[in-house]
């Protein structure tokens, strides 16, 4: 019995003299890493905060605002723990070597995805529209009725949804009809060649001002826009509120026709003589 007991001894000795070593030879490394890990840590911490803030004020979607923050946490965790790894003298040549390799495959298959996610930040930061303008892009006109991590949606007149990817929204040209407050109207009025041209010009310049949605700030201009086959047209342009636009060149249209009919002003239409000739 004794000697199984001066066996254990030994034992116990022996092993607490190699953790005692291993700590006396190790222990300055793991300090190190573990300080590394906790003040690393907690500088993220305050950098991911800063940015959270940051995109609060400037009043990112909540959706894409945590992505980034969640893409920053993830980038300080790699480098907090790489770094601690490689306090502990391990080599991380071949850990950096793979995980620059993982990346490029993701980057690679999530091309597309990150182009319109990229492309979403832009529009969110740079705001060339928000939610509620009227826009224009590849021909197709609606209200943008969202601005979401990848795809924008817009409402058209006739109540269709269009859903654009981010990409494409940041690619093509986009005209914002919605951006300022007025916009101007530009409408055109053929009449006969027979028309007194001062005559019409005051018809449609008084039709133009009179208007419910024209800012008379601004006044009208009218002029004649072209010599057309069987028609003079006449051009009147006015300044509007830009969220009133149809409802202005239906009102125009329909009061222009009425201003013409009460002044015997005609308006030609397209018409062709056949001539019978007989034998």
């Amino acid at each position: 019995m004794g000697n199984v007991w001066n066996w254990i001894v030994s034992v116990a000795t022996d092993a607490w003299e190699a953790i005692v070593k291993w700590f006396a030879s190790s222990g300055p490394m793991l300090l190190k890493a573990l300080l590394i890990l906790v003040i690393g840590l907690w500088i993220g911490g305050i950098v991911r905060r800063a940015v959270k803030g940051a995109l609060k004020k400037a009043k990112v979607d909540t959706g894409i605002s945590g992505f980034i923050c969640s893409c920053i946490k993830t980038v300080i965790y790699i480098v907090v723990i790489v770094s601690a790894i490689a306090s502990l003298g391990v080599n991380i040549t071949s850990i950096i070597t793979a995980l620059g390799a993982a990346g490029i495959t993701i980057g690679l298959a999530m091309q597309d995805t990150l182009a319109n996610f990229a492309s979403g930040v832009l529009i969110l930061f740079n705001k060339p529209f928000v939610t509620g303008d009227y826009i224009e892009v590849e021909g197709h006109s609606g209200t943008v009725e969202s601005i979401e991590l990848m795809y924008t949606t817009l409402l058209t007149p006739d109540n269709k949804h269009l859903v654009f990817p981010n990409s494409k929204m940041t690619a093509n040209k986009v005209i914002n009809y919605t951006a300022e407050p007025d916009r101007r109207l530009d409408m055109k009025f053929p009449t006969s060649y027979k028309s007194d041209v001062q005559k019409v010009k005051d018809i449609i310049t008084k039709v133009g001002l009179a208007s419910e949605y024209t800012d008379n700030e601004h006044g009208a201009v009218v002029g004649i826009a072209e010599f057309a086959d069987s028609a003079i047209v006449f051009e009147l342009r006015v300044w509007i509120k830009a969220d009133s636009y149809w409802d202005a060149f239906y009102d125009m249209q329909e009061k222009m026709k009425a201003a013409f009919d009460e002044n015997e002003i005609e308006i030609p239409v397209n018409q062709m003589d056949v001539n019978l000739l007989s034998k």
